[in-house]
């Protein structure tokens, strides 16, 4: 028995040791890529001194997107698969930036396991989100994308979708990549001031490219955290269309909704923008004198 222990302790221990040097030969190889990128001046790093566009004239989303208020305010969660017009949806697609400018997952994170990268938000400093963005000028498609989640114009339809009075705002835009095996341990967001945030705040999950079916990194909805270990039982909906779909959910954790997804299938893929909006009031009592 105490043999059998030891054993299981020295496989858990190298299990360890293998994904912490998983984690800093990946992240020394990305690094040094973008470095010789740099040196060759291959990309455009700009981004410190342009920012971001304010004045976005056109619509990237499909009409049909505003309809799903009804079934949001009864739910508290919708799902529509292609809402991005095709011609935008292209661009996102060619413009894709690849795997080697996101940020591996830390060795001691068994809760995400997917990379991270293009992280933008209202409570990061403005030094840490030019870091953060410092390449994406040289994929205009996706950055667009980007400038168009923040637009008043998208936020406008935000609000009409959550069936509030108030100014909503941007809070928050990432994009992940993950591939077979990778998960998302299912768990309840919060959203800062809940009290304040109860039903106007939400998060908005793009799937922008993978492979449709299910168990393939498609975000699920549950009503029980161990859905993995019992599915389907409580499970309420998986976003089986990887290509051009998105999931909306409410962020604050009242409501008993679980989300993630379980280990995805061997040689599939996924591409999503994560994006969250709350009403500008809370943002502005989370952090005051904020430039919004």
């Amino acid at each position: 028995m105490e043999k059998k222990i030891i054993d299981i302790f020295m496989i858990q221990k190298l299990k360890r040791i293998k994904s912490k040097f998983r984690y800093y030969f990946i992240k020394r190889k990305r690094y040094l890529f973008k470095k010789i990128l740099d040196n060759f001046s291959l990309l455009d790093k700009t981004f410190a001194d342009t920012g971001f566009k304010s004045n976005i004239n056109n619509d990237f989303i499909n009409e049909e997107f505003e309809s799903l208020s009804k079934d949001f305010v009864q739910n508290r969660w919708a799902y529509i698969e292609n809402p991005i017009k095709d011609k935008y949806y292209k661009n996102i697609l060619l413009s894709w930036p690849s795997a080697l400018f996101f940020n591996p997952r830390k060795p001691d994170n068994d809760i995400k396991i997917q990379d991270t990268g293009f992280k933008w938000g209202i409570n990061i400093s403005q030094k840490m989100i030019n870091k953060n963005l410092k390449y994406i000028n040289s994929f205009p498609g996706f950055k667009g994308f980007y400038e168009y989640l923040k637009s008043k114009q998208f936020c406008e339809k935000v609000r009409n979708i959550i069936n509030i009075d108030e100014e909503v705002c941007c809070y928050y835009i990432s994009s992940r990549v993950s591939s077979g095996g990778s998960y998302l341990d299912f768990h309840m967001d919060g959203a800062g001031l809940e009290k304040l945030n109860r039903n106007k705040a939400i998060n908005i999950v793009w799937h922008i490219n993978g492979i449709n079916g299910s168990r393939n990194g498609g975000l699920c909805l549950a009503t029980k955290e161990n859905v993995v270990d019992i599915w389907p039982e409580g499970l309420i909906h998986e976003s089986k269309q990887l290509q051009n779909s998105c999931l909306i959910y409410d962020m604050t954790n009242s409501h008993g909704i679980y989300h993630g997804y379980p280990p995805m299938n061997k040689n599939s893929f996924r591409w999503v923008i994560t994006s969250q909006f709350w009403p500008k009031s809370s943002v502005i009592d989370l952090k005051k004198n904020i430039k919004i």
